[in-house]
């Protein structure tokens, strides 16, 4: 089900092609992700209208999606120069949104209008192109999921819904909706799932004073699945060990009422820097902010967690409709890469809990190789844990991320 209205052009005008052409350019010269993009186009174009700033997400990520397609049907595999982005971005538009008329001023296209659709029909006929993904990709997806790739696939390829966690310590689900629903912005809550709000339109919510009170966090639906699954009571110690910038840590929290104590750990300080920031809007008390410089931080807990959660960084597979761009920098060595990295975590991490106690291994991925078998490699290596629930959340289910959780409890 989509919960936003598609913005539907009448013509392009010449700023927002240049921004398009600007954004891609960064994307995969810069190597910079698609959201701080955005947001430094946006920046840079704050007299934009609403419709226009909307026009510029939908149509960015509806390109990005098929970028080998527009790359090839342009000839321009390896494009360098600002000139070879324009060139990309114009081919796109007009094979993606053939009916839309450009501005009379715009330079002659590198090849002809007939041309581009005889591209584009002959070479839509080919999965990779068709599903836009890298040719080793595609062959993961389809070994994995034999019988329901396509559909994985094109579920993968929708824009994705704009989720809100409710934080309960401080509103509820009602009162959010109601609030938004005062500042003109549609949403409802989401059936069945008592803390989600979803946007009927996408909107900025991020000025809105009920967000700088802390009412709410921006987190997909699938994501708040995970922090339930700990089985947190207040007065635990849980130890959130790649909290990151504290989505799941924040959840916690709330769970938790405030009582007992969450040790948010990560590599990364500025990361847990923004987590401190929005602990403090939410009126998160009751996390400790630990920065990992060293082993010692990590064996000085030791045997002394209720709850471990390790949200293991990952190919991020199942987050392509909200992050297009993953798939056109991630390559079989890189992927390699990550799943040495989530088995040395397992391996460093897994003495923190107690005995009885319980464990989340998370990723956003849906590669069996970062999932599935990371943990049958862990259980051969660790036999005092024990697997008791294993989730595959799939973009097909809902409109949702694509998640693996497994809950293990050590024994």
């Amino acid at each position: 089900m989509t919960y936003y209205h598609k913005e539907r052009p009448k013509r392009w005008h010449y700023n927002l092609i240049t921004a398009w052409s600007e954004a891609f350019y960064w994307i995969f010269e810069k190597y910079s992700a698609v959201d701080k993009v955005v947001q430094h186009i946006l920046k840079q174009h704050k007299k934009w209208g609403s419709k226009d700033r909307r026009l510029f997400v939908q149509v960015l990520y509806d390109l990005l999606r098929y970028w080998n397609l527009w790359t090839a049907i342009a000839g321009l595999e390896k494009p360098r120069s600002k000139k070879d982005f324009f060139s990309i971005t114009l081919i796109a538009l007009k094979a993606y949104y053939p009916d839309v008329p450009f501005p009379s001023t715009l330079p002659l296209f590198a090849i002809s209008e007939k041309g581009i659709r005889k591209r584009y029909e002959t070479l839509i006929q080919q999965p990779e192109y068709r599903f836009g993904l890298p040719s080793w990709l595609l062959e993961r997806f389809q070994n994995s999921y034999p019988d329901t790739w396509e559909a994985l696939l094109q579920a993968l390829n929708r824009m994705a819904p704009v989720y809100l966690r409710v934080n309960t310590l401080k509103a509820s689900a009602e009162e959010v909706v109601c609030a938004l629903q005062q500042e003109g912005i549609e949403a409802k809550q989401v059936e069945g799932f008592e803390d989600a709000v979803v946007l009927l339109r996408r909107a900025n919510i991020f000025k809105l004073k009920i967000f700088q009170k802390g009412y709410f966090e921006v987190q997909d639906l699938a994501s708040q699945q995970v922090a339930p699954l700990l089985e947190v009571k207040p007065g635990m110690r849980v130890v959130d060990a790649c909290a990151g910038a504290g989505g799941k840590t924040l959840h916690l929290a709330a769970l938790m009422h405030n009582k007992g104590e969450i040790i948010a750990l990560d590599v990364d300080a500025h990361r847990l820097q923004q987590l401190r920031l929005r602990a403090r809007r939410a009126g998160a008390h009751n996390i400790r902010i630990r920065p990992i410089h060293h082993n010692k931080v990590v064996k000085r807990l030791y045997g002394s967690a209720d709850r471990l959660l390790l949200d293991v960084p990952c190919s991020g597979t199942g987050t392509l409709k909200r992050n297009p761009d993953i798939k056109w920098h991630l390559t079989p060595q890189k992927l390699g890469e990550y799943q040495q990295k989530q088995r040395e975590i397992l391996q460093n991490y897994a003495p923190i809990l107690k005995r009885g106690g319980i464990m989340l291994y998370v990723t956003c991925s849906l590669l069996p190789e970062e999932n599935q078998q990371q943990i049958q490699w862990f259980l051969t290596h660790f036999p005092n844990f024990r697997l008791q629930k294993e989730l595959l959340l799939l973009p097909t289910e809902r409109d949702w991320d694509g998640f693996y959780i497994a809950q293990l409890q050590k024994t």
